[in-house]
């Protein structure tokens, strides 16, 4: 009994650590840093050589247009070309403490005002993408940025979506790659 009594304390800390261990991600000029390494748009890698590196994935799909590696756990899934290039990252903020945008920190709960007003503050020009859904009656409000220009395949975007409610907190952010 005392045994069991261990391991079931055992266990139930493991889970508190890791329920703490909230991942937190920094997006830079060129890439975005995971697991500690700063990956570059662009760069290739194979689905098995990615895992291999960075852990692996809870789920992999592959598709006429490309692949996808989806860790669930650490709320983000990365986009591969069919020529397995990077060319996308999609952040989601309910399972995620926190994003650096390169100074602009976005954190779970921030809202498109409070975003909007940080843009604004430091001057980085965004576009406001308004969708309505007549049958629900809602709104969908996303913010679009060109990123720091470009990497040598495309052009660096970011889109920001919020929820269709009244708070309009964020849900999810992508930071991807536009051909040029």
């Amino acid at each position: 009994m005392k045994k069991v009594l261990f391991i079931l304390m055992f266990v139930c800390a493991a889970m508190a650590i890791q329920a703490q261990n909230v991942e937190e991600y920094k997006i830079t000029k060129k890439g975005f840093i995971f697991k500690g390494k700063e990956i570059k748009m662009g760069t290739k890698f194979t689905s098995t050589a990615f895992q291999n590196k960075f852990g692996k994935s809870d789920k992999e799909i592959f598709e006429p247009g490309g692949s996808f590696l989806d860790y669930q756990n650490g709320g983000i899934s990365i986009f591969f070309s069919p020529e397995s290039r990077i060319e996308g990252i999609h952040f989601l903020l309910n399972k995620i403490k926190r994003i650096n945008l390169q100074g602009i920190i976005i954190e779970k709960g921030d809202t498109y005002y409070s975003i909007r007003k940080e843009l604004e503050k430091k001057k980085i020009h965004f576009t406001v993408i308004e969708s309505v859904h007549p049958q629900s009656n809602s709104s969908d409000i996303t913010l679009e940025l060109d990123y720091s220009g470009y990497n040598q395949f495309n052009i660096m975007k970011v889109k920001i979506y919020f929820t269709e409610d009244k708070r309009k907190e964020i849900r999810l952010l992508q930071y991807y790659a536009e051909e040029i």
